[in-house]
């Protein structure tokens, strides 16, 4: 839930339900961190080459320019314009609000009334963020779908393991089946349907939904390839289809809005995910933690670009 205040009540609500997701995300990382040995996690911290964190940073910056050109495409699509500047200012500010709001869609409300200050209507803007979100949860489905099956294969407990690729397949599939069945069959309220109709149209524009998918399949491939330099970084030994199934997966259930941008999410979910591939807990943990920190150091930039047009 992304709280849009408007009245000292709204604002007051928004306020305990911040406080209630920095509360779960700290939570549970306490939680974890009580529950491993610390004293391993610091001293596996300590060992840590900074450069491999940094090169991260790299990889998910360089995420930037692609995700810009698959929302440009997006916005053609829904007969709009947008420059492809513009698209690249605004997905960094977007990769910016994400880590400091407390949740992590917020940079996509960001994003959309940032698109109206360029042009786009407030329901093309909208619009286009939901069909980049929708087809970016496609592409990560995509990624399960070939690297669970390689993944299975190096489990510990094949039992659990099962039970996690179909629970997996279950839970990731539901959204946008939900979404575009609910779209086809006009299962929606009016208002709802005038804003999604046309989501509907460019998702069956097949060389779009191509062209926009293979994008975010190589942004996405950009975050587990800096996830294997973390990894190599830590001293681990993991197959690339394993760790693009785990951060596939996390990417996923951490944009369930109950946590602060994430944390606590994705940390819960590569620990008990990896954990299956006989990684210790407290690497698993690591990893997590260094993979977030990369991330926010990559948003950075954006905040160049907010204190820029502020001065402007």
């Amino acid at each position: 839930m992304l709280c849009l205040p408007s009245g000292e009540f709204a604002t007051f609500w928004c306020a305990v339900i911040s406080f209630l997701k920095f509360a779960f995300s700290a939570a549970v990382l306490v939680a974890l961190l009580m529950l491993m040995d610390r004293e391993a996690i610091g001293r596996a911290l300590a060992e840590t080459s900074w450069l491999g964190v940094a090169v991260a940073a790299a990889l998910f910056l360089s995420q930037v320019p692609l995700l810009a050109a698959r929302w440009q495409q997006i916005v053609i699509g829904l007969r709009g314009s947008i420059t492809y500047w513009d698209a690249v200012r605004i997905t960094l500010l977007g990769r910016l609000f994400n880590q400091i709001l407390p949740t992590s869609i917020g940079g996509d409300v960001v994003r959309s009334w940032s698109a109206t200050k360029v042009g786009l209507s407030s329901v093309q803007s909208v619009q286009s963020v939901l069909i980049e979100r929708i087809t970016g949860m496609l592409a990560l489905l995509v990624i399960v779908a070939v690297t669970y099956p390689l993944a299975y294969h190096e489990l510990n407990n094949e039992v659990w393991g099962a039970t996690f690729v179909i629970a997996g397949f279950v839970v990731f599939a539901a959204a946008p089946v939900v979404l575009l069945v609910g779209l086809k069959f006009g299962l929606f309220p009016s208002r709802v349907n005038d804003i999604l109709a046309p989501v509907l149209n460019v998702m069956t524009d097949v060389r779009l939904l191509v062209s926009t998918g293979g994008l975010a399949i190589v942004s996405n491939g950009l975050a587990v390839l800096a996830t294997l330099v973390l990894a190599q970084d830590l001293g681990l030994i993991i197959s690339v289809s394993v760790l693009a199934a785990v951060v596939t997966t996390a990417i996923l259930l951490s944009v369930v809005p109950v946590s602060f941008g994430g944390w606590g999410v994705r940390e819960g979910i590569f620990v008990g995910l990896l954990a299956l591939f006989g990684v210790a807990n407290e690497q698993a943990l690591l990893l997590s933690l260094l993979f977030g920190f990369a991330l926010f150091i990559a948003s950075l930039v954006g905040l160049f670009v907010w204190l820029k047009e502020r001065k402007v």
